[in-house]
């Protein structure tokens, strides 16, 4: 869900599916709120297994479907609450509203982050 080059992890465009018993990717039950909560969680998950953290990122792309302000405004409020509630700062975004997503996600997010060097003060 990576691409690790030197210091940079490349974060790929990330749903809210996980594979089921069989394998099959499959989206959580949930509105645009719980599925960019469970997108902020897997990506964490994926930079600390980057060697990175949630602090380090440099950017995020969130696409929402059918954007209108209440989709708007429960992705915003789950991204906000995430970062608030792990005392990080909000990090710079970018969010782009579009008409389909794969597997018929409401939300997608992908990103870059940086890998701090031993010397670093992050």
């Amino acid at each position: 869900h990576a691409t690790v080059f030197k210091d940079i992890v490349s974060i790929s465009g990330t749903i809210a599916a996980f594979p089921d018993q069989h394998g099959v990717n499959r989206l959580i039950d949930g509105d645009v709120y719980s599925q960019t909560k469970c997108i902020l969680e897997s990506i964490e998950k994926i930079l600390k297994a980057s060697g990175t953290s949630m602090k380090c990122i440099v950017n995020l792309k969130v696409y929402v479907t059918n954007n209108t302000k209440e989709r708007y405004s429960q992705m915003n409020n789950a991204y906000v609450e995430f970062f608030k509630s792990r005392n990080l700062p909000v990090c710079s975004r970018i969010t782009v509203g579009c008409s389909a997503l794969a597997l018929g996600a409401d939300v997608e997010i992908d990103g870059m982050a940086m890998i701090p060097s031993k010397t670093s003060k992050l």
